[in-house]
């Protein structure tokens, strides 16, 4: 339990700690193979374009309109998904879009948070800690280019307490 917390939650219970994969109900993982891109169709979002919190869409690819959905056979993220980088550049943490219709490209997963056990901005916030980026960083293999493979990450371990205190902290660090 962290020594700092608001005092509204300091007698609510321990925090929980479990790993990655127990806390979302879906991940995504579109890495491997490379998508076949356009010139003009539905964005692509490539692991160039998460940055550490937040997107850059100034890069702009596309998919063809008619090739989206075969392409995002494996699911498509929404609102409150959760963008990691695999590798290059290792660890980068974005939100997906509230709106628009995107298709992902290579090097990126996409986690899905339970939320009757983890509130979305708190693992996006958690993602982006000193103490997670370390443990993704010890955890990766790669000299040139540091990379983890999504079972190794799904297996991290992440703490968190319940939820009402999960959305708290999160507003606080969002704010």
């Amino acid at each position: 339990i962290p020594r700092l917390r608001f005092p509204e939650f300091r007698k609510d219970g321990e925090w929980v700690t479990e790993t990655i994969s127990k806390c979302v109900l879906k991940i995504i993982d579109y890495r491997g193979k490379a998508p076949p891109k356009s010139e003009v169709g539905v964005p692509l979002i490539t692991a160039r374009n998460v940055r550490f919190g937040s997107l850059d869409m100034t890069i702009d690819e596309y998919i063809d309109e008619n090739k989206y959905v075969d392409w995002m056979s494996k699911g498509i993220p929404t609102d409150g998904d959760i963008l990691f980088t695999t590798e290059a550049p290792l660890g980068n943490v974005a939100r997906f879009p509230k709106f628009g219709k995107f298709a992902l490209g290579q090097r990126i997963i996409t986690l899905r948070p339970n939320r009757a056990k983890c509130y979305s901005d708190f693992l996006f916030h958690s993602l982006l800690s000193a103490k997670m980026q370390n443990d993704i960083d010890f955890h990766s293999t790669g000299s040139t280019a540091k990379g983890i493979k999504s079972s190794v990450f799904a297996n991290l371990s992440i703490a968190y307490p319940k939820t009402p205190e999960q959305q708290k902290i999160a507003d606080f660090l969002t704010s």
